[in-house]
């Protein structure tokens, strides 16, 4: 486990949240090659990252793709930090 992934671990167990300027400017490193399909659209809430296909003909696409993507963001954070992504 990186130092990064361990502090985030330790920060989750004292109650800290994914922040959303984090998942905003660290979502190409986080997500990868699907990042040019997907932006943010209203953050994170509750555990619950909002995202938005930049090509609306990507949404049925982009909705195979939440397994792989959820995985990513928590792997990356170090703990379940979203359990649920929605697409608008």
């Amino acid at each position: 486990m990186s130092a990064g992934a361990a502090i985030n671990k330790f920060l989750a167990r004292l109650g800290a949240k994914p922040s959303d300027a984090v998942l905003s400017a660290k979502w190409d490193e986080i997500v990868g090659q699907n990042s040019e399909l997907v932006k943010i659209s209203r953050g994170v809430a509750n555990r619950t990252a909002y995202i938005r296909p930049k090509n609306p003909g990507e949404k049925l696409i982009l909705s195979y793709e939440i397994p792989v993507i959820l995985k990513k963001i928590n792997d990356y954070f170090g703990y379940n930090a979203i359990g649920k992504i929605i697409i608008k």
